[in-house]
């Protein structure tokens, strides 16, 4: 960045707010929604069974609710959250018309509360594999519960099953 006396107030309040942007995202990786997280970064995050379940839902709540298909739009970072076994059942559905709701939520639809409502409990962990109960949504209305399996995967966990409690 060049500082001259020359250059005038309302550009260098430009050059602070890009700055304090950069330092930002630098600093927070997490804030750009579209960059892939780094191998180590993914192992890290994903080191508790109960951190991948919300910073999966967390993710593919917030594309579904830009009108994304994570599925399709963004299948590397899917292969991050879950595991392969289970990329490839849901494949099968889709293909054979046998899915009628969204295999991650167990409903048609969404609600917008879900995405910032994201309650993991009853977090039961093995060697290998871990199941929990996540509860999407603040109201009765939106409420929906889910039992999701892992497998351990490496340092981190994945999500190898979604069934739907209520």
């Amino acid at each position: 960045m060049n500082k001259t006396s020359s250059s005038s107030a309302p550009s260098r309040v430009m050059n602070c707010v890009g700055m304090a942007l950069c330092l930002l995202l630098v600093a927070n990786p997490g804030v750009h929604a579209q960059s892939a997280p780094s191998a180590a970064a993914q192992a890290q995050t994903q080191d508790k069974p109960e951190l991948a379940i919300t910073r999966f839902y967390h993710w593919y709540l917030e594309a579904l609710a830009k009108q994304r298909n994570p599925l399709k739009d963004d299948r590397q970072r899917m292969q991050t959250f879950v595991a392969a076994p289970l990329l490839a059942k849901i494949d099968k559905l889709i293909k054979s018309h046998k899915l009628d709701a969204d295999y991650f939520t167990q409903a048609q639809d969404s609600f917008e509360d879900w995405v910032n409502t994201i309650a993991v409990s009853d977090v039961l962990i093995s060697a290998t594999s871990a199941s929990a109960s996540v509860t999407l949504g603040k109201t009765a209305e939106s409420r929906t519960v889910l039992t999701v399996q892992l497998v351990k995967e490496g340092a981190g966990w994945k999500i190898s099953d979604v069934k739907l409690v209520k």
